[in-house]
């Protein structure tokens, strides 16, 4: 592992420290999975033509990584605490979205301000849930590599420099050219 300024360098299969990546404090065998991916963004304007070929295409440029870090229990516990406020959030939106429905049938105009206000809801529960589950995101996925954003600096500071900042300019390392 290495320092890119801000970012973790990471070459691919190798584990990291017992300690927690986002407070540097020892995690105590806590160990969390993370899966990052990088692609294009003009796959997401591609999705809105034609959203059939570029779910053929994401498969072949988008790059994938998966790795376990350590987590304090502090942070354990703060994660786990905001799973269960995004399922409370989701739940309570669900019945907000029945009621809703259940007032459409019955011909009240509420019940459309119901169904928009739990579908609303709904999608801000299941984004404040996949926020609070993303530790650290992916910057750059190359072959051999990978670079994180969102490390704790003192992680950071205890790490060799990256020495590949040519290498990391071309887009590869003498270990992917072979």
């Amino acid at each position: 592992m290495w320092r890119d300024g801000t970012l973790l360098v990471v070459r691919r299969g190798e584990e990291f420290p017992d300690r927690c990546v986002k407070s540097n404090r020892p995690a105590h065998g806590h160990r969390v999975r993370q899966c990052a991916e990088r692609g294009f963004g003009a796959l997401f304007l591609a999705h809105l033509c034609s959203p059939i070929a570029t779910g053929l295409i994401h498969g072949s440029v988008t790059r994938h990584v998966t790795f376990a870090v350590g987590l304090s229990e502090e942070r354990f516990r703060k994660r786990r605490r905001a799973f269960y406020v995004a399922g409370v959030i989701i739940f309570v939106s669900l019945a907000t979205l029945a009621y809703g429905v259940i007032l459409l049938g019955r011909g009240g105009d509420i019940g459309f301000g119901a169904v928009s206000l739990g579908v609303l809801s709904c999608l801000g529960g299941l984004l404040y849930g996949l926020n609070a589950s993303t530790l650290v995101t992916a910057k750059r996925i190359t072959k051999g590599y990978y670079w994180l954003v969102g490390v704790h600096p003192e992680f950071l500071a205890e790490l060799p420099g990256w020495p590949g900042e040519l290498w990391a300019d071309l887009g590869s390392s003498p270990d992917e050219r072979e």
